[in-house]
Order: C-alpha cells, then structure tokens, then sequence
C-alpha cells in the first residue's frame, strides 16, 4: 500500500485539517513527483493551464485525435498504468514554474476504478489499487465486510439508511468534510429542523470556481452502512439551490468523514461492492 496525503482548507473560521486526498503520480519519462486529488464524484482529468505551464505535453503526454483528452504510462500511488486516459479540463488550474513543489496537475475520479478495486486504509493514511480481489492484502480480506453497490454513471452508489429510511448515497471523496449530504427536504426529515435555525452550521463551500452555502445540523437518527453502526452524523444540504439529486436516482452524498478515524473503505469498480473493515 501507498501514503496518501491529506491536505487541510479553512472555511469561514473553520480549519480542517483532512479536507482532501492527495495521491503521488509518477508520470513516464519525467523524474518529478506530481499529485492528484481523488476525488469519487469526478471525472479523471488533467487541468490544462497547469500542465501548459510545465510543459509536460512534449515531454510526457499524447494527445487524442479531438485534443480533449491525454495518454499517458506512469504509476498512480504505485500502480502501473499504460495508455491511461483522462479527459482536459481547459482552461483550468494554476499556472507554476518547474521550481515549484507540490503540484496537484488533476483529479483522480472514480471513471479510473471501474474495472478496478480502490482500497483507502484511512487511520494509517495509505491506499492501494488492485486489479482484482485476489491481491487484497490477506488481512483485509480476513475483516471486510462487503455490501452490494452499484455504479450510477461515474458515481460509487452506497446502499444506506438513516433511520429506517433507505437511501441511495454516492460516496465521494472529494467531499471529504461532510458526513452527509442530502435535498432539503430529507435534510429536514432526518434533523427534526427547518433550516434557519441560528444554531445550524453554515459554511460557503467551494465548488470548481464557485460558492455555495450550506445548512448543517445533526441527525436525530443513526446511519447505517451493512451492519456498520456510523452513529448519528453531521447532515447538510445545500441553500437557495434545486434539489441537486432530483432525477439521478440518488437521494445524497457521503464524504470521508464517517470513516476519517476507524475504518478502512473498499470501493469495488469490478464486483460492485463497497467494503468496511472497523480497525478500532
């Protein structure tokens, strides 16, 4: 298994030391170490004015025919990829010099696990990519308890309830900090509130480029993943905005935040499984 990295992000007067994943990327021909953030909700993509700025294209990447995507050989968190392909995201990310260090060049999605097994040991800060269950480390395949996923688009569908209310959550890591997300109207169910209330959480959340606000309060009710008891969480929704799941047969998200102390997470791409093994 391979060290991931946390990075910490103040919101408002908030500091959160495990708001994102960072994984390594070793890119072919190139003796520099770079970083993506895994992010379960995304598409794998490289950010476009970051990589310009490198000049790792003549270096390092191809581009395909319609120059929206690149191809590249490397190893992701020590993973060996060949031909792996993510999408261009133009005109984004930040413009650095070849003297910089601890450049993030794109995001890690969940589109790059579909075929494969995502393994996030979160109190030891390590994670591992397999291509099958059989090269799971023997003491995880010892512990883990697996229940059935599904894949909704690029998006790890969590079979959860809150309560005795099912629900279909997708599990992403790039929201990390939140518990759980959900509409406004299950977000009122599960808290017994309406959302104004003063003592709720408001934060101005980032989301790529832009702001939104976000209510949280805590659950009347425990979450439950298989036979996983994660107590009763933080829950948000979103303000001023349409219901955000309307449509996609899901009913929310989930970050890493229930699993930040006690668990390690298996995100199954091939079997369609999502996996828990309590480490304390």
């Amino acid at each position: 298994m391979a060290a991931f990295e946390w990075r910490d992000y103040v919101l408002g007067e908030t500091y959160y030391d495990k708001a994102a994943i960072f994984v390594p990327i070793q890119l072919e021909q190139s003796d520099r170490e770079f970083w993506l953030q895994l992010d379960t909700a995304a598409t794998s993509v490289f950010y476009e004015t970051t990589i310009d700025s490198l000049d790792l294209y003549c270096k390092t990447f191809s581009k395909n025919a319609k120059n929206d995507a690149i191809i590249f050989d490397g190893k992701i968190a020590g993973y060996d990829t060949k031909n792996a392909i993510f999408a261009t995201m133009k005109n984004y990310g930040q413009t650095v010099t070849a003297e910089d260090e601890d450049v993030r060049i794109g995001t890690l999605g969940m589109d790059f696990f579909k075929d494969r097994i995502l393994v996030l040991d979160f109190p030891n800060n390590r994670l591992a990519i397999a291509n099958s269950s059989s090269q799971l480390p023997a003491e995880i395949v010892e512990e883990v308890t697996f229940s059935k996923s599904e894949m909704v688009r690029h998006l790890f569908v969590v079979n959860t309830m809150v309560g005795e209310t099912p629900l279909k959550i997708a599990y992403d890591t790039g929201s990390s900090i939140f518990p759980l997300h959900v509409n406004q109207d299950l977000w009122q169910q599960f808290t017994g509130r309406e959302g104004k209330e003063t003592d709720n959480i408001f934060i101005e959340a980032p989301a790529w480029g832009n702001y939104i606000t976000l209510v949280g309060a805590p659950s009347k009710e425990e979450m439950i993943i298989s036979d996983f008891d994660l107590g009763k969480p933080m829950i948000f929704y979103s303000e001023k905005t349409p219901d955000p799941y309307k449509g996609s047969g899901l009913d929310g998200l989930m970050g890493n935040a229930p699993f930040f102390e006690d668990y390690i997470v298996i995100l199954d791409g091939i079997e369609h499984r999502f996996g828990l093994v309590k480490v304390h």
